[in-house]
C-alpha cells in the first residue's frame, strides 16, 4: 500500500529560560539567552555591532570613494544589476 501524504516532522522548541542579558568577553560585547533543549541547557549569544566588523574584513579600508580610480568602473557594473521601483498605479 502507498500513500502520497508527506511524513510529518516534529522537533522539541527550546525553553527560554532568561531574558537577553550582555556579556563581555575578550573586549567584545555580546547579547546572550540561557535555554533548555531536550533537557540540557545551552547560551545563545550574537555579537552586538558584528555587522561591520565583518564588513571591514570582508571590504578592507579605504573603501573605494569617488577619487578611486576603478570608482566609476565599480558604478557602471553594479547599475546593470539596478532594479527601477515601479510606479505605484492610481486606482
Amino acid at each position: 500500500m502507498t500513500t502520497t501524504e508527506r511524513p510529518s516532522e516534529s522537533s522539541a522548541k527550546p525553553k527560554y529560560l532568561t531574558d537577553e542579558y550582555e556579556v563581555v568577553r575578550d573586549g567584545r560585547t555580546f547579547r546572550c539567552r540561557l535555554f533548555e533543549y531536550r533537557g540540557d541547557e545551552y547560551e545563545s549569544c550574537y555579537e552586538v555591532g558584528a555587522t561591520t566588523d565583518v564588513l571591514r574584513e570582508i571590504i578592507p579600508e579605504p573603501l573605494i570613494g569617488p577619487d578611486n580610480p576603478i570608482y566609476h568602473e565599480l558604478v557602471a557594473y553594479l547599475d546593470q544589476f539596478l532594479i527601477e521601483p515601479e510606479e505605484p498605479t492610481s486606482e
